[in-house]
């Protein structure tokens, strides 16, 4: 059995963690390529250390995992090919990240995600343009996993490109598509509550790619929420000089869903996306349900009006049967 070299055939943990302690050294320096050049990055500057009492402990404990056949075979295996386990290494992630990232800061290009925007008269499409990223988290394991191995080869930083952008044809369709939004109103509704989107909010809604941004028609839901919830109200009955002065049905509590429903019982209410271009006025609906904070009111219409008669009843000195 080895470790990265060393042997620690059979050694007890401790003696084999000294062994390791012994002979081996953290590495100076961790060298990254970054677009043919190479960067230095110091192993002090992102705490490279070694823990070898646990990689002594993954050694002893690599042929007793209680199974016995496995354990037999393990050892048989031994003695045909040389085990050569690696080290227990730790860094410090943040440090690396930071260091890795200001290495790679020439290289990332910011990608230009395409836009579909209404001026009027007019619909506009703008393209985007690709970008590039360096994939850190894939130059992160191999950094590591080299020191585990006490291997000094260099990590080639790996750039990843980026490319959100739009074709011509699809730029045409793009736009297209939207004029076909051009004179539309968005109609927010529900029971007496209206609100009304023209073009500039509609076209924050469209994908130029296809499809809704569900995070801006989400946004609209939100900004909307505090207005459409509401409290259950129980119903108003005034009853004076014989006659009803004032009326106020009972209202149930409502609550805006922000998002999709998926509960198992569906919302009484329930009001769905439609957007139709061919459509001069479109209905934009969300779904609703019973407010979590007290859907009924105390009491209804029936039960007001059946206090009224009563009321009118004594004052006439008649009992209700």
């Amino acid at each position: 059995m080895y470790a990265v070299g060393v042997s620690i055939s059979g050694f007890s943990p401790e003696e084999a963690a000294g062994a390791l302690a012994k002979n081996i050294s953290t590495p100076s320096e961790i060298v990254v390529i970054v677009q043919g050049q190479p960067v230095r990055i110091s192993a002090t500057s992102v705490s490279v250390a070694y823990d070898f009492p646990k990689t002594a402990d993954n050694a002893y404990t690599s042929y007793r995992s209680g199974d016995i056949f496995a354990d037999i075979y393990q050892r048989l295996l031994a003695f045909m090919k040389k085990q050569d386990i690696p080290l227990e290494v730790s860094v410090n992630q943040e440090a690396l990240n930071a260091a890795l990232s200001a290495a790679s800061q020439e290289t990332s290009i910011e990608p230009v995600y395409p836009t579909l925007k209404y001026v009027s008269p007019q619909v506009v499409v703008e393209k985007g343009s690709p970008g590039q990223e360096a994939d850190l988290g894939l130059a992160s394991e191999e950094i590591i996993q080299r020191l585990s191995y006490l291997d000094p080869s260099p990590v080639v930083l790996k750039i990843t490109s980026l490319d959100p952008s739009l074709s011509d044809e699809e730029a045409a369709a793009s736009k297209k598509r939207g004029e076909g939004f051009i004179g539309k109103t968005l109609v927010l509704s529900f029971e007496e509550q209206t609100f009304i989107y023209k073009e500039p909010e509609i076209f924050k809604l469209l994908d130029p790619s296809g499809g809704y941004k569900l995070e801006e028609i989400e946004k609209i839901a939100s900004s909307q929420a505090k207005t459409l919830n509401r409290d259950p109200k129980n119903p108003t009955f005034i009853f004076e000089e014989g006659k009803v002065k004032e009326f106020e049905a009972a209202k149930t509590g409502i609550k805006a869903n922000k998002r999709k429903s998926s509960t198992k019982r569906p919302a009484r209410r329930r009001m769905v996306l439609r957007i139709n271009p061919t459509r001069r006025e479109m209905r934009f609906t969300i779904s609703v349900s019973k407010s979590a904070w007290g859907s009924k009111p105390r009491r209804y219409f029936s039960e007001s009006r059946q206090m009224g008669e009563r009321r009118v009843l004594a004052k006439s000195g008649i009992e209700k049967k």
